[in-house]
């Protein structure tokens, strides 16, 4: 069976402000994120490293960068990400990054990822990042999301089931899958 998937890029960069008033530039990763991606990436605690990339300790140079240019990719019609950043100073800062990968398999399921920098943890970036990446995903044809986290990550299945609205849940030792409509999105009603 073949599916027509069309592609339509995400609207312009928008500007969301968090629970501290402070302004934060949304928009579509490009190539010349790398090094913001790489920075965000070396300032999370090894907490936060831990809950989303299920990996222990600290983050070499090397990894970092490697992952970062996964991430900073040009989107296509399988891969998109989307970076929030501030301005300090001069300086554009990333404080969290969020993408969406459509499943091999079925193509209208996308696996979702964010992480936000600790600093900006309960300020509304993750879920004003995700309901941003909830047009892009439905803009890339996929219907169902899915996410993995640990199970003691409460705040990101918090997360999911505030911006994708009901989510089914289950759960292998310490993974928690989590999969919901992107009809139920709070972006996507919008």
């Amino acid at each position: 069976m073949h599916h027509s998937l069309s592609y339509t890029p995400t609207p312009a960069p928008s500007v969301f402000h968090t629970d501290r008033g402070e302004r934060v530039d949304m928009r579509d990763v490009v190539p010349q994120d790398t090094l913001l991606l790489a920075d965000l990436l070396l300032r999370l605690s090894d907490a936060t490293r831990w809950l989303r990339y299920f990996a222990p300790g600290p983050q070499s140079f090397a990894r970092a960068w490697q992952e970062a240019t996964r991430m900073a990719q040009p989107r296509t019609r399988h891969h998109a990400a989307l970076i929030a950043t501030i301005r300090h100073g001069d300086s554009e800062v990333a404080i969290a990054v969020a993408e969406v990968v459509r499943d091999q398999r079925t193509a209208t399921i996308g696996e979702l990822a964010i992480v936000v920098r600790d600093d900006y943890q309960t300020q509304g970036v993750g879920s004003a990042l995700s309901g941003r990446l909830a047009l892009s995903a439905r803009a890339m044809g996929i219907t169902t999301v899915r996410a993995d986290m640990l199970y003691q990550n409460r705040a990101a299945q918090r997360l999911m089931r505030r911006v994708f609205g009901p989510a089914t849940a289950t759960r292998d030792r310490d993974v928690v899958t989590m999969i919901a409509h992107l009809s139920n999105a709070i972006s996507c009603s919008m």
